[in-house]
């Protein structure tokens, strides 16, 4: 299996960890999935954030609506990431939103932009919050560019781009964003109805409470600019 950039979410955010590194080894074969993929990657994250700090007592409030905009822009989830993790956030939805959405080309460059922003996110979130140290990510940890070609070579071809396949390519993008978006509603609706999710939660909150303090002790000196 080839390495990955994203191999320190394995332990504890497995689902997290699949949806990056699908976008991951598309970043230059297919950049348009890729930053699908990157976008679905920060949705998840951020719903997990709104578990672990929401809540009474809890340090974020639910936005308006239950959608990735509204999150992002929700102002206390804004001061829990602060300003240069959210234009990151924010760097990836966009880029998401145009692959889903608009027909244009969309270029290796956009494919990088996204996995690395994700990389320097999904950083941020293990160093945060792990509740085992060992899942915690090492501080000299890097984004590794070269590992792109390395998950490239390992995926299966994309197709060679063409006007027709990009509009293509972004009405499927376009129509699994509204599965997956149907489907994750479905499932929160579902799991807010049952006393085992509840419990689940409130699990999680306390782990959190218990893990993050002993994280952010320590200095973080990753550089989220390279």
């Amino acid at each position: 299996m080839a390495p990955s950039n994203f191999a320190f979410l394995h332990t504890e955010w497995p689902a997290l960890r699949a949806e990056a590194f699908r976008a991951e080894q598309a970043a230059l074969a297919d950049p348009r999935t890729a930053c699908f993929y990157a976008r679905r990657s920060i949705e998840l994250a951020v719903t997990w954030l709104f578990q672990a700090e929401g809540g009474r007592g809890g340090s974020l409030r639910m936005p308006y609506q239950p959608d990735l905009s509204a999150y992002l822009f929700e102002p206390t989830f804004k001061t829990l990431v602060g300003p240069a993790l959210h234009a990151k956030m924010d760097v990836v939805r966009k880029l998401g939103n145009h692959a889903a959405h608009s027909a244009r080309a969309m270029g290796v460059q956009d494919g990088v932009a996204a996995v690395r922003e994700l990389f320097h996110v999904m950083y941020w979130l293990a160093r945060t919050y792990a509740r085992n140290v060992a899942a915690r990510p090492d501080a000299a940890v890097q984004f590794r560019v070269e590992w792109l070609r390395q998950a490239a070579d390992a995926a299966p071809a994309a197709p060679v781009a063409s006007s027709r396949a990009e509009i293509l390519a972004q009405e499927q993008l376009a129509k699994l964003s509204q599965e997956l978006a149907a489907r994750d509603n479905a499932l929160a609706a579902e799991r807010q109805k049952t006393d085992a999710q509840d419990i689940e939660i409130a699990a999680l909150r306390a782990a959190v409470a218990a893990a993050k303090p002993l994280n952010v002790t320590v200095a973080d000196t990753h550089d989220y600019n390279e």
